[in-house]
């Protein structure tokens, strides 16, 4: 997997937040930053696909 530096501003207080549950999980704030995308990617793409097939569910039933 190839990696590339990403450069961001984030609320002082919520990265005060997620770097002691970094260290808590004896992670790296990167680490846990990757984690939590990986989880939005998973759980964004579900939702598109449920939207999908309720789209294809109604395209269906007005060709009837």
């Amino acid at each position: 997997m190839k990696r590339e530096p990403t450069y961001f501003h984030m609320d002082t207080s919520l990265k005060d937040a997620m770097r002691q549950i970094a260290d808590y999980r004896h992670a790296t704030l990167s680490n846990l930053i990757e984690e939590g995308a990986r989880l939005l990617v998973s759980n964004e793409s579900a939702r598109m696909r449920e939207d999908m097939h309720k789209v294809n569910a109604i395209r269906d039933m007005m060709r009837l």
